[in-house]
């Protein structure tokens, strides 16, 4: 929620160069609905003090429809798979919020 996407992807490259082969990282990465404040009413406030309302420092993947090939197919485009993923809030009638994740660095 605090790096724009140029900065997710470039860290993600980083720690693949400089990784050891079968290297695995835990992380996160919230929805898109909820980094923009649309996901629930209490983010709006956290956002303008970190200064992310204005779409600044903020990236979130598209969560809503299938979250899990979502999260793939970005790691993916970075060189890792997912390995186990927890998808929160996606039993809930709000959808994925946010995902935590393993990722190996192949």
């Amino acid at each position: 929620m605090y790096l724009d996407e140029p900065s997710v992807r470039q860290t993600l490259r980083m720690i693949k160069q400089f990784s050891a082969r079968g290297s695995v990282l835990n992380c996160d990465i919230y929805a898109e609905r909820f980094v923009k404040g649309e996901y629930a009413f209490g983010i709006k406030l956290p956002q303008f003090i970190l200064g992310t309302s204005k779409g600044k420092n903020s990236f979130g993947l598209h969560l809503t429809a299938d979250a899990t090939l979502t999260l793939s197919d970005f790691l993916a485009s970075e060189g890792a798979v997912v390995q186990e993923t927890f998808l929160m809030g996606a039993k809930t009638g709000k959808c994925t919020f946010m995902t935590v994740f393993d990722a190996l660095f192949e």
